[in-house]
C-alpha cells in the first residue's frame, strides 16, 4: 500500500507538479468564523480577540510536501484561546484535520498576536476561530 502511494505521488509529480505552483496558505478574511470587531453595549470593547498578525503568520506556514505532490488541499479551522495580554494560550482543532497539515501549522500558532478581548473595561481570556486554507495553483 505504501509503495503504491509513493508511486502515485511520484507519477503526479512527474506529470503535474511542473505545471502547478504551490500557493501559501490563504487567509479567508470573509470567513464568519473570524470575529473581527464586535462591540459590547455601544462601547469600544471587543468581545473577541482581534487578530493582529494572522495573515503574516499564515503565509509563513509551509505547504506539506507530500500533500503538494499528491495534489491534496485542505481547509482547517482552529479555535485559539487568547490570554489577557493578547498572546496565544492554547488551541483546539475544529472538525477533522490531517496530521500532515497540523504538523506544519502548530509550530506557528505561538507566534500569533491579538488585541485582547475586553469585558467591563478589563482584558479577558477569550477564544477565536481561525481558518487555514491550503490551496494549489493549477
Amino acid at each position: 500500500m505504501k509503495s503504491s502511494l509513493k508511486f502515485f505521488a511520484l507519477l503526479l509529480s512527474i506529470l503535474f507538479i511542473p505545471q502547478m505552483q504551490a500557493q501559501n496558505i490563504a487567509l479567508s478574511t470573509d470567513s464568519p468564523e473570524v470575529k473581527v470587531v464586535e462591540t459590547a453595549n455601544d462601547s469600544d470593547e471587543a468581545w473577541y480577540p482581534i487578530p493582529l498578525n494572522f495573515k503574516e503568520i499564515a503565509q509563513k506556514v509551509p505547504y506539506p510536501k507530500v500533500a503538494m505532490e499528491a495534489g491534496i488541499e485542505a481547509d482547517i479551522k482552529i479555535s485559539v484561546m487568547v490570554d489577557e495580554q493578547g498572546r496565544y494560550h492554547s488551541h483546539k482543532v475544529l472538525g477533522k484535520a490531517s496530521p500532515m497539515f497540523m504538523k506544519e501549522i502548530e509550530p506557528y500558532l505561538s507566534q500569533l498576536r491579538f488585541k485582547a478581548a475586553m469585558r467591563n473595561g478589563k482584558a479577558v481570556k477569550a477564544k477565536i476561530s481561525l481558518p487555514f486554507r491550503f490551496r494549489l495553483r493549477h
